[in-house]
This record gives structure tokens, C-alpha cells and sequence, in this order.
């Protein structure tokens, strides 16, 4: 008795996380300087994915403040190699890159040189095939089966990357951009043909220095369209993507209107899209032999029946955990991260909290003399969904910082970036046991009893016949039935 098999390439999504540290030595080109502090920017990312490993090049800028007759900055790059290495990793499927620097030092030596140092946190999300294998049909047996609405893999796919353009007019004169924190982040896709069209925008935060030396904060979006082309994708297909920023360049120049000024930006953008085919499938949940005695063996199989991504934006705002001291005062916010410290995967009563920490670098003066201090905010989040949640990252954009006798306020806007999928579970026959051959009856007509509540499969089974064969024999009988009685069954003597 041969079984028909049927199989799925299920998308399974994991992340791997990794902690790498990294240093330089810098000698700044001037002496007597009061040094304030150091801030440490990922300025572009390069990674290869590969079976079983991923490689990538990390291109980190340290900014060293430091107070001569006013703030000004020096900024020197580092490289750092990673590795990640797990068997689920495929070739190309890497989704989404995220990469930050935690824990920021620096250390003055006896020659004047300073060392600085950081740890560089790798996030990488990878989409993964997992073979899903079930029975469509039986040969020789009667069956039952259901239809799922399934989503088949084609996994994630790394586009080229793409430049993109942006401007913005200030009504004052730009020295210097201090630091500045960027990000990417989607809000549309689709599918067209043989293309998936992504939105989205980059957030820009600057820390610039004017040239009256007055420390201003400021932000820039630019919006992008993009167009990745795949073949195979149809209207019908559904597709999410990642846009990972990968380099960021700004040029200041100088307007011909009195205290004017622009920064121009040039973008460098990375995707990765995943794509599902929808399809109807058949499984078999049971069946039956007429001719031999079979065991069949079911298992219960988690069905990808939906895909989402979706964002959710959050205000953040209250009072820091910061030591601000007397006379102290808080000039602006450097840079922020947001660290995901609680998510809880199994929601209840669907919803899921989300818990976490606002992180600011800021720049505070007192009696002239500037420092960088770390300010803190805890935030939680409530998020209702119907589906499974895979994978969550959070950026905060429009950060403000303002002191307010001796604490510091924050006021931010968290957006959440939610993959999910819908989960429907089938208990399919996986495989098939034949014992022994049925004994033949000489009989062409027989009485059948059965039961109260019994629906029309159960009937089947003990009459070892088709549900087509019961009804065309018994029209006037309903199912399930309503009380114990008996049918007729007929059997052609020829089978």
C-alpha cells in the first residue's frame, strides 16, 4: 500500500546574538585639552551569509568631545571582524542586521594617548526552511482529509544595496556635526510583478555644534521607495522585508541667505525579503482499507497559515535616572538605544508586554565644564495580536532631553517592528502500517447497527465503504444520527 506524500517548506525564524569587544588609539593633534567623553557610532555594516556561518565587517566611529575654548570633536574608525556560527544558518538567509555599541570607554594614557573601547551587540534574525512532510492520499484505502491554507518558503533573499539622497536647511551656521544616531525602519510592502515595492524612511538625529559654539539638537527624515526584483513574485505572493542601514555620509554647506546652512545626506541601504507562496494543500486524517487491516499513525503538524509585519509606535516620556548635579545643566542628547529586557512570547489573553529601557548619551555643563552622562528610562508596552510573534526589534526616534532642577526629562517615540505568523495545527497521518489481508464475505446485502451521535466517517469505517456508497444507500438518513438504528449496506460481489 503506497502513500501519497506531500512536502512543505515550513519558514522557521531564529536569531543569534553575539557580544564582540572592540578598541583604538587615538592621538588627538592638539595638547591641553579637557577631554568630556567618547560616543561609539556603527557607521556601515558588510556581512556574507553562508551555510552554517555568517561573516561580517563592522565599521565603528569613535567620537572623542573634548573642550579647548569650546566643544569640539575628533573622530577616529575601527574594524571589527564576527563570526556567527549555527547549523539552522543558510546561504543567504539572513533577514534582518542589527548592530549596537554598549558599554563605551576611554582611557587617558601618560603619553596622551586614548584608548577607547566599546562592546559591539550583534542582533541577526535568519529565516529558515523547515521541511514539513505529511500524506495527501492513500493508495488503495479510503480516506479522509481537510484542507489548510498553507504558505510555502522560498526563504530570504539579500538585494543589492541601494543610495538614497536627503537634505536639510538650518536657520544658523553649522561647524560641526558632534555625533548623530541613524536608523531605518519599513512601513509598506508589497508584491507586484516579479518585484516587492518597500517604503519606508531614515531617521537622522544630529548633535551639531554652531558656529556662535551653541550645542543643538536636530532631526531629518528622509522617505525611500525601493523596488526588489525576484523572480517568480505575483500579485498573489506576500512578502516582508528588512531594510538594514549600512553606511551614512553628511556634508554641511554654507547657504548664501545670512546664518544659513544645509546637511546633505547620502544613505546606503541593505534588504532582505522573505517570500511565501500561498497554497491549498489536502492532508489525510484517517483512512481504511477494505481489503487488508492498516494502523494509521498521526501526528499533530503546526501549519504557517499567516504572515505579518507590523509596526506599533509608543511615546515614551517622564523623568530620567540620571545624577544631575547642582547648577548642572543639560545641554541635549547625543544618541539613544532602546534595549528589549522582557518579551513575552506566550501572550495572555492575547496580548503580549513588552518591557525595556531607553537609553540617552547626554552632553551637561557645569560652571563651563562639559560632560557625557548616561540617562535612563523604562518604558512598558502592551501589544494585542491574534498571531504568534517571531521576532521584535525597537528604535527610538525624536529623542528630547531637558534638564529641570537637577532631573532630566525624556520625552522619545519607541516604534516596534513585530513579525508574526498564524499557526493552524492538524493532526495528519504521517505514515502507514498494512497488516494482514481482510477476510471476503459471500454476502451482497448486510445490516449495519449503529449508534446515537455517529457521523458519517464513523459509519464508513464500520461498514469499510465510502461515505458516497452510505448515502447513495440510505438517502433518507442524516448525519450524525439522532438515535440508534440500522442500515443497509451493499456490496458488489465482484470486488
Amino acid at each position: 500500500m503506497e502513500s501519497i506524500i506531500k512536502t512543505i517548506s515550513n519558514p522557521v525564524f531564529f536569531t543569534v546574538n553575539n557580544s564582540y569587544p572592540i578598541q583604538s588609539d587615538i592621538s588627538l593633534e592638539c595638547d591641553e585639552v579637557d577631554i568630556i567623553g567618547v560616543t561609539a557610532t556603527v557607521l556601515n555594516q558588510s556581512v556574507e551569509c553562508m551555510s552554517g556561518i555568517t561573516k561580517g565587517l563592522v565599521r565603528v566611529a569613535f567620537t572623542v568631545l573634548y573642550a579647548n575654548e569650546k566643544p569640539a570633536v575628533y573622530e577616529s574608525g575601527a574594524d571589527l571582524s564576527f563570526e556567527q556560527r549555527d547549523d539552522k544558518i543558510e546561504q543567504n538567509s539572513l533577514y534582518q542586521l542589527k548592530c549596537e555599541c554598549e558599554d563605551v570607554k576611554f582611557l587617558v594614557k601618560e603619553d596622551g594617548t586614548i584608548t577607547v573601547s566599546a562592546i559591539v551587540e550583534v542582533h541577526a534574525t535568519y529565516c529558515a526552511k523547515s521541511e514539513l512532510s505529511f500524506l495527501q492520499d492513500i493508495e488503495g484505502a479510503v480516506v479522509k482529509t481537510e484542507q489548510r491554507k498553507v504558505y510555502n518558503s522560498r526563504g530570504c533573499m539579500q538585494a543589492t544595496s541601494a543610495n538614497f539622497e536627503g537634505e536639510k536647511k538650518f536657520n544658523f551656521e553649522i561647524e560641526k556635526v558632534l555625533c548623530h544616531n541613524d536608523s531605518a525602519r519599513l512601513l509598506q510592502t508589497e508584491c507586484g510583478i516579479g518585484e516587492i515595492i518597500v517604503d519606508g524612511e531614515i531617521l537622522s538625529e544630529f548633535t551639531l555644534l554652531t558656529s556662535s559654539g551653541e550645542i543643538v539638537t536636530s532631526f531629518m527624515t528622509t522617505a525611500f521607495r525601493y523596488e526588489i526584483e525576484s523572480e517568480g513574485v505575483s500579485v498573489d505572493s506576500v512578502a516582508f522585508a528588512s531594510a538594514r542601514l549600512q553606511n551614512a555620509n553628511f556634508k554641511i554647506s554654507f547657504l548664501n541667505e545670512e546664518n544659513a546652512s544645509k546637511i546633505d545626506a547620502e544613505y546606503t541601504l541593505n534588504f532582505g525579503a522573505v517570500v511565501l507562496d500561498e497554497c491549498a494543500v489536502n492532508c489525510v486524517i484517517d483512512g481504511f482499507s477494505t481489503t487488508h487491516e492498516i494502523t494509521v499513525n498521526s501526528e499533530n503538524l503546526n501549519f504557517n497559515s499567516g504572515f505579518s509585519f507590523t509596526s506599533y509606535k509608543h511615546k515614551c516620556f517622564g523623568e530620567g535616572i540620571c545624577e544631575i548635579e547642582q547648577g548642572e545643566k543639560v545641554v541635549c542628547s547625543l544618541n539613544s538605544r532602546v534595549e528589549i529586557l522582557q518579551f513575552n512570547t506566550q501572550p495572555t489573553d492575547g496580548v503580549y508586554k513588552v518591557e525595556g529601557i531607553v537609553y540617552c548619551n547626554l552632553l551637561t555643563v557645569n560652571n563651563q565644564k562639559y560632560k557625557i552622562k548616561q540617562a535612563k528610562i523604562a518604558f512598558d508596552f502592551n501589544i494585542e495580536s491574534e498571531l504568534e510573534m517571531l521576532d521584535l526589534n525597537a528604535t527610538a526616534s525624536n529623542v528630547i532631553v531637558r534638564g529641570l532642577e537637577q532631573k532630566c526629562i525624556i520625552d522619545c517615540e519607541i516604534v516596534f517592528g513585530v513579525l508574526s505568523k498564524k499557526c493552524e495545527s492538524c493532526n495528519c497521518v504521517c505514515f502507514v502500517e498494512e497488516g494482514e489481508k481482510r477476510a471476503t464475505t459471500q454476502s451482497a446485502i448486510s445490516v449495519l447497527f449503529i449508534s446515537k451521535g455517529d457521523d458519517l466517517w464513523t459509519v464508513c469505517k464500520k461498514a469499510l465503504t465510502t461515505e458516497q456508497s452510505i448515502l447513495a444507500d440510505n438517502p433518507d438518513i442524516t448525519f450524525p444520527v439522532a438515535s440508534d438504528k440500522a442500515i443497509v449496506v451493499y456490496k458488489s460481489l465482484n470486488d
